[in-house]
């Protein structure tokens, strides 16, 4: 039977590979559309790739980690697809960083949360209504 501490752990483990895949997937689509919206994905992409080196560093033991080479085969040259996924794993983000904010450990640790499903959930919300 598994453990809340366990559970804790999977979650944690998931949220760094969420934050890692959609950072990949809003890269890509940002190098395969227009060039007016590139940047603009670009610099979500580096939103998530910072919270996930922010995430990473409040867990204990923890290390960012690699892109999962079965998930990249799921890469397309077709920037709508890499949004829908990017979008699907962020909104599956928020949720999960919502359940961990609110079994942090510590107030700091929550309003780290808090900060970045923030910025998760603005970004999700922007893409689901422009895309």
């Amino acid at each position: 039977m598994k453990t809340q501490s366990d559970y804790a752990a999977h979650l944690e483990e998931c949220l760094l590979m969420m934050l890692t895949n959609a950072a990949f997937y809003l890269e890509l689509a940002g190098k395969n559309i227009h060039p007016c919206l590139s940047g603009m994905l670009e610099n979500f992409s580096r939103i998530l790739e910072k919270h996930t080196l922010s995430v990473s560093e409040m867990l204990e033991n923890a290390n960012a980690p690699h892109l999962n080479p079965a998930y990249l085969k799921n890469a397309t040259d077709n920037p709508k697809a890499d949004l829908e996924m990017a979008v699907d794993d962020i909104y599956t983000l928020k949720t999960r960083l919502l359940y961990l904010s609110a079994y942090a450990p510590d107030a700091s640790t929550r309003q780290k949360l808090i900060k970045i499903t923030s910025d998760v959930a603005l970004i999700a919300d922007f893409l689901s209504s422009v895309f």
